[in-house]
């Protein structure tokens, strides 16, 4: 079953001193094949960092076949 027009929201992280830092993306609407795309700027991403991102599908009213749920972490160091 398509999840068009469900809610998404992405946490994007970084550890440092001893501990992960971060914020959440606003609603991001899933398409007609139930996808989205995400462009995360790294312009100005400290080098070397370890940074951590996941999705989180929000359930709505209309859902009555899923809970929310969030996705496995996915880990990076961004580098040069």
């Amino acid at each position: 079953m398509a999840k068009n027009g469900q809610c998404v929201k992405f946490e994007l992280q970084i550890h440092y001193q001893g501990a992960w830092h971060g914020r959440i993306t606003r609603c991001a609407a899933l398409d007609s094949s139930s996808r989205i795309n995400l462009h995360v700027n790294l312009a100005r991403a400290g080098l070397g960092y370890h940074y951590r991102i996941r999705a989180d599908y929000v359930r709505s009213s209309k859902d009555i076949s899923n809970l929310s749920n969030d996705s496995v972490w996915q880990f990076f160091i961004v580098k040069r």
